[in-house]
């Protein structure tokens, strides 16, 4: 019943005609035919841990495969924040988001190899790939969750040295917070403000995250944040 409100209601028309008038995609008829599903996470257990995160539709199974690469690392003897214990998680890190660029996707249109991704076996051929004593300098090829080497990711990253005053980068925040007695607050702001108008007269945004997205040769979407 919200949902049927909302695609009819004063907030959604105003964001339509918006958008109409400045040659945007989003139409009241858009949000009157979508729906959010349920469906179940992804889970990785890690040392005494069940850890959940969403489909492939966004790129939470990186953390899952991070934590699958560093699980079988002994982190306390490297030492809590120490340059090889950072050196490691970082590296994990770079592993997983490199997997991401080469695999993840919207599962409607792209056949994930989730299973291989977060296995035990797939995970000690990831971490055998770190060296602690070199960095892998840049993003990481995708690796071969399933015996089919891929070369390259789908874009090269681009890294230049930052000169002169710096502006706040255009990627997602994160923010949590624990007090003494264990409460909890945690919170991702994936929108940014520099690249979406507020819809006149409503002090709202459409969020503009699916700028993100990429495309294959195909038309496919292969990343969705």
């Amino acid at each position: 019943a919200a949902q049927d409100l909302f695609s009819l209601c004063p907030i959604s028309q105003a964001a339509a005609a918006y958008h109409a008038q400045n040659d945007g995609f989003l139409t009241q008829q858009v949000l009157a035919e979508f729906e959010v599903p349920v469906e179940d996470s992804l889970k990785v257990d890690y040392r005494g841990y069940q850890v959940h995160a969403c489909d492939v539709w966004c790129q939470g199974i990186s953390l899952l495969e991070a934590l699958k690469i560093i699980d079988g690392v002994d982190l306390a003897k490297l030492g809590h924040n120490s340059p090889d214990y950072v050196h490691m998680v970082t590296e994990a890190l770079n592993l997983a988001f490199g997997d991401r660029e080469a695999y993840v996707g919207d599962p409607k249109f792209v056949n994930v190899p989730v299973k291989a991704l977060l296995s035990d076996d797939y995970a000690a051929r990831q971490r055998a790939r770190i060296n602690l004593k070199r960095a892998l300098g840049s993003l990481s090829a995708g690796g071969n969750p399933e015996g089919k080497p891929v070369t390259a990711g789908i874009h090269e990253p681009v890294n230049a040295a930052a000169r002169g005053k710096v502006g706040t980068a255009p990627e997602t925040t994160y923010a949590r917070v624990i007090d003494r007695f264990g409460n909890a607050y945690s919170a991702t702001f994936s929108d940014t403000t520099d690249d979406a108008s507020v819809i006149p007269g409503t002090g709202l945004r459409v969020s503009s995250v699916g700028r993100q997205s990429m495309a294959d040769g195909g038309g496919k979407v292969l990343v969705l944040d």
